[in-house]
This record gives structure tokens, C-alpha cells and sequence, in this order.
């Protein structure tokens, strides 16, 4: 364990005098199921639109130190995904994606050279697994894995892309099993679909289908009502993630089609927030905080209040969220199962996601 403020960085201690720099799903579902979730319950967190103080510099040392204490978690984990599946019988690509995200938020977005060079190589390191034959398999296994794994498959290239990774293998890799993908695309979700046509897109694969020709029968063009989100705990995500990918993850503003459309995405996205913080619920505050900065609405109140909420939700051991009684209820159907690696892992990489957007763009 590492003393306070302290991390190991290719064998030299990093100290608390960094901070003086400037600056799914399906564990989740079920820990999100056992919320009460109800839609005539918005909350505390104000609804308004109304700008928020200008950040203060001491915002940017939050910042890092939630990363710094975020990264030294993730450095107690095993990600590795064979040993995932093979070991706990988890969803090994899709928690690799997962801790790749973390570190190339870190890598992107820490203005102190050390994270920036800790977070390459961690995830360097981790990427090497790629380089191994057992890795590569997704042509036969069968359909049920091959949906599990095929989307995180290719957002784990385009991330090792990100760190200058060596990956001529991984896309020789990927042209074999494009012809089953483009198959089984009709089987998925607007947003699963919507987040394949991003993926093809930025990996330079042809698209059978753009985001924008998927988007008609999106949640969003399609107006559905508040209550529909709370009829099933899959529904929040499912929002959460045609933000995610009509926006490029922010890299893009959303292309709506009508004011009518944006009038609802953002509307939507505040009371579902809202919602979200009331019920503690970091996983989903997360990700809809991602989504209102992405919109457009950093400086609303509700993304300052919830940022806060998220701040005040960080584990003394740097991870977010709270899974025990969670775990005791899936360790019934998988008794190897991790719960740091099935619930927190995700909620502490969308939680840094939400701090870093809000940095970047308050």
C-alpha cells in the first residue's frame, strides 16, 4: 500500500507536491435495481439552468488529487482479461475497456507529467495481453460471448491506438471477424448499434449505418417520457449512451435535427440527474453529468452541484461507489465473482470521466 499521497512511478515515489501543478453493465443493473427509483421523487439537486461561480483554482487540485487517489485503486486490482474470464467467469474485454478509459482520462487530462507517464504505462503494461494468442478468439466463440464482447473488442483498439500501442495484429484480428459483426448488428440496440457506427468510424472500418441514420429511432428523436426510464434500470443507460455516441464522447456537439430535440435531451438529462444524486446513485450521476456537459450545459448549477456530490463520493481508498450488499446478492450466481472489478470499476472511471469533462469545459 502506498502512504498517503504517494504513488509509485517506475520505481520513484510521486508526492502530494504534484497538486501544486495546474491543472455494464451488468452488475450495475443489477446493483441499480435494488434502488427505489421513483420518478415523483426528483431529488434535492436544483433543476434550473442558471450559471454557477466561475471554478476556482483549487478545482484543478481537486481534480488531481482525485485522479492521483483514483489511479493508486485501480493499481490493486487484476484486470487482465483472460484470467477475468477464465478465473471468475467475468466480462474480461469489457472490464480492460474499462480500466483503459480510466487511464487515458488521466493521461489526457493531468497536467502533472508523472500521472501523465504512470498512466501510459499502466496501461502499456496491461495492453501487452493483446499480444497473446488466447486473447484473440472472438471468431469462435459463440454468439452469446460474441455479444458481450465484440463492441469492447474494438474500443480496446482504438484506445491501445490512443497510447501509441503497436497494433497491426490486433486490426488483422479485427478484419476476420468484421463480416460476423456487420452480421449481428441488427440484432442490438439503437444505442449499441449507434455505438458500433463510432467505432467503424474511428477505426476507418466501412459502416453499414451512420449515427445519424440510426438516430430516428433513438429514445431522444423519439421523446419518451420520464416514466419510461424507471421501467427498467437498462433504460437510463440506454439514454446515457446516445449521448455518449452522437456526441463522440464529447468530441462533437450533438447534431440535433430539430430544437425540439434538444429541448428534450437537455431537459431530460437534468431531471434524470437529479434524480440520480437524490438516490445516491454515483454509477448513473456519472454518467448524466457526462452527458449535461456534453449538451452544452457545464455551467448549469445542477452539473456544479452534482460535481460536488460526486467529490463527496470518493472512497478513502480512491475508488466510488458502495457494492457490498450487491456483492453478497451476485456472489449467489458466481461465487468468484469481484465486486471491485464488477461495480467499482465503473463507477470510479465514469465518476473521474464526469470531473475531467467538468474541468475541461466549466
Amino acid at each position: 500500500m502506498f502512504a498517503q499521497g504517494e504513488m509509485i512511478v517506475d520505481g520513484c515515489r510521486l508526492r502530494d507536491a504534484m497538486l501544486a501543478g495546474l491543472c455494464r453493465r451488468w452488475f450495475l443493473v443489477s446493483a441499480f435495481a435494488l434502488v427505489a427509483c421513483s420518478p415523483e421523487a426528483p431529488g434535492s439537486v436544483s433543476q434550473d439552468t442558471q450559471e454557477a461561480e466561475e471554478p476556482s483554482p483549487s478545482d484543478v487540485s481537486r481534480l488531481e488529487d482525485a485522479i492521483r487517489r483514483a489511479m493508486e485503486w485501480m493499481a490493486t486490482i487484476d484486470v487482465h482479461p483472460i484470467r477475468l474470464r477464465e478465473e471468475k467467469g467475468m466480462k474480461g474485454i469489457k472490464h480492460l475497456v474499462e480500466y483503459l478509459d480510466f487511464h487515458y482520462l488521466a493521461y489526457r487530462a493531468s497536467v502533472d507529467p508523472q500521472i501523465k507517464a504512470a498512466s501510459r504505462k499502466h496501461a502499456m503494461d496491461l495492453l501487452r495481453v493483446t499480444e497473446e494468442g488466447g486473447y484473440h478468439n472472438l471468431a469462435s466463440v459463440d454468439d452469446g460471448r460474441f455479444r458481450q464482447d465484440s463492441m469492447s473488442y474494438l474500443r480496446a483498439c482504438w484506445l491501445a491506438e490512443q497510447f501509441e500501442f503497436e497494433t497491426t495484429r490486433y486490426r488483422r484480428e479485427i478484419e476476420k471477424v468484421l463480416p460476423r459483426i456487420y452480421r449481428h448488428l441488427p440484432t442490438r440496440g439503437v444505442d449499441q448499434r449507434m455505438g458500433f457506427a463510432l467505432l467503424f468510424r474511428q477505426l476507418g472500418y466501412s459502416r453499414p449505418e451512420t449515427e445519424e441514420q440510426i438516430y430516428p429511432e433513438s429514445l431522444i428523436a423519439n421523446h419518451q417520457p420520464v416514466s419510461y426510464y424507471f421501467r427498467s434500470p437498462d433504460r437510463p443507460y440506454d439514454l446515457t449512451h446516445e449521448v455518449f455516441n452522437m456526441t463522440e464522447r464529447g468530441a462533437r456537439p450533438f447534431p440535433f435535427p430539430s430544437p425540439a430535440d434538444e429541448r428534450y435531451a437537455k431537459g431530460m438529462v437534468r431531471r434524470l440527474l437529479n434524480h440520480y444524486v437524490g438516490q445516491g446513485n454515483l454509477d448513473l450521476t456519472g454518467e448524466f453529468l457526462v452527458n449535461l456537459v456534453e449538451l452544452g450545459e457545464a455551467r448549469s448549477a445542477v452539473a456544479h452541484e452534482a460535481r460536488e456530490f460526486i467529490y463527496r463520493g470518493q472512497n478513502r481508498d480512491g475508488s466510488f461507489g458502495t457494492y457490498e450488499k450487491e456483492a453478497l446478492a451476485m456472489r449467489i450466481r458466481n461465487p468468484r465473482y469481484d465486486v471491485r472489478i464488477g461495480g467499482n470499476l465503473h463507477t470510479t472511471m465514469v465518476c473521474i470521466w464526469a470531473l475531467v469533462e467538468m474541468d475541461a469545459r466549466d
